[in-house]
């Protein structure tokens, strides 16, 4: 995929990461590492600046390979760095996409998550022809489940004892949020009025 692709929103772009964007990236983590590590497992330890450094080139040449589509999240107005929408293909003849996100812990419950994931949901069933968009969080992750939610996505399923927590011991269930073409079709013209 062409690594130019912009997504724009009422108040957001979202854009492939870029190496300039390792400074913004690395500050954002930093912040908001407390809530990060919460629920994602690479953020218990915290992120080194060369470790975000080959996320971003990484997760570069996986979008341009079709492998992985890393959208940043940037405010419209003024540039700054706020998070990342990520699909990442599952079933290729399907295809099906599995959203993962995060935004900075100091714009959280602003809606800017559920605009951007909202913005990328569409993106993969209008441009990329998306069979299935989904989603997987813990039952407590209530943030999580609010997006889900606020962006048509349905509740699919309740996995008990499903995956490890962040912490890799805790046992925990995973809730399972989904859409497909004919959903989006219906959801999407009522999301827009909110």
């Amino acid at each position: 995929m062409n690594p130019r692709v912009f997504i724009t929103t009422e108040r957001l772009r979202l854009r492939v990461l870029q190496p300039e964007d390792l400074r913004v990236v690395q500050e954002a983590i930093h912040t908001s590492l407390p809530e990060l590590a919460r629920w994602m497992p690479r953020a218990i330890k915290g992120q080194t600046q060369r470790q975000t450094r080959n996320y971003i080139y990484t997760q570069l040449a996986l979008f341009v390979e079709d492998e992985n589509y890393v959208f940043g999240i940037f405010d419209k107005d003024d540039a700054s760095f706020l998070g990342v929408v990520e699909l990442g293909p599952r079933v290729p003849q399907i295809p099906s996409y599995e959203l993962g996100f995060w935004i900075r812990s100091d714009v959280a419950g602003e809606g800017l998550m559920t605009e951007a994931v909202r913005a990328v949901t569409g993106y993969a069933f209008e441009k990329m022809r998306a069979g299935r968009v989904f989603m997987r969080c813990e039952p407590d992750n209530i943030g999580s489940r609010k997006v889900a939610e606020k962006s048509g996505l349905l509740q699919e399923g309740w996995l008990k004892n499903d995956a490890l927590g962040a912490d890799g011991r805790e046992v925990v269930d995973t809730l399972v949020y989904g859409q497909v073409p004919a959903g989006w079709a219906r959801v999407k013209g009522d999301l827009s009025s909110l």
